[in-house]
């Protein structure tokens, strides 16, 4: 092996072991959101059980109103890459981080994230 086989191999091997962590750490990213996302479900379960003891509304009222909040606050889509916002109030785009420009009610991405 020459000096240059050797030193092409040395740096995949660098790039192997980035590779490596940085899969670990989006595991280990992926676990804490899903455990977010469950305890967030039985937050969510446990406020629903407690309205509908207290208030008497029903299942189906709920859907309704489910329903009806989401045609009224459609996610828009991001300037910057095109996917479809997940959070409507959000101050940045969940797949591609921009930060989102709030101060009016169109959606755009503000100065500082188009300077980036």
């Amino acid at each position: 092996m020459n000096v240059f086989d050797y030193l092409i191999q040395q740096r995949m091997q660098v790039q192997i072991d980035q590779n490596r962590h940085e899969s670990m750490r989006t595991d280990q990213m992926t676990v804490e959101i899903e455990a977010r996302v469950r305890d967030l479900e039985k937050s969510t379960g446990a406020l629903w059980s407690l309205l509908k003891a207290k208030t008497g509304w029903t299942d189906e009222e709920l859907i309704e109103q489910m329903k009806v909040a989401e045609a009224a606050h459609a996610p828009d889509h991001c300037p910057i890459c095109g996917r479809r916002l997940l959070v409507k109030n959000g101050v940045s785009c969940s797949w591609c981080g921009r930060r989102l420009d709030r101060k009016s009610s169109i959606v755009g991405c503000d100065e500082a994230a188009t300077d980036e």
